[in-house]
């Protein structure tokens, strides 16, 4: 079991207490709900990673994210 798939219940249990709750509230209870100790290193990343997922500021992880830049393809034609 990886630390994300020890952390994505936590987070998505802490997120559902608290739904309908200011932004800042619930970040404030995730950040409260950290199980690991200090918080710094690669557990914390990994916390703050799913964080971010979960609250749909990045992708969730398996899903494919086509970039594409006009700029870059004008570039070289």
């Amino acid at each position: 079991m990886t630390w994300r798939d020890r952390m994505r219940p936590l987070i998505a249990q802490v997120i559902e207490e608290h739904a309908g709750e200011p932004e800042n509230a619930i970040k404030a209870a995730l950040a409260a709900a950290y199980p690991c100790g200090e918080k710094k290193n690669y557990v914390y990343k990994v916390w703050l990673d799913e964080i971010k997922r979960q609250l749909g500021a990045l992708p969730a992880l398996g899903t494919r994210v086509k970039y594409r830049c006009d700029k870059t393809r004008d570039m070289f034609t």
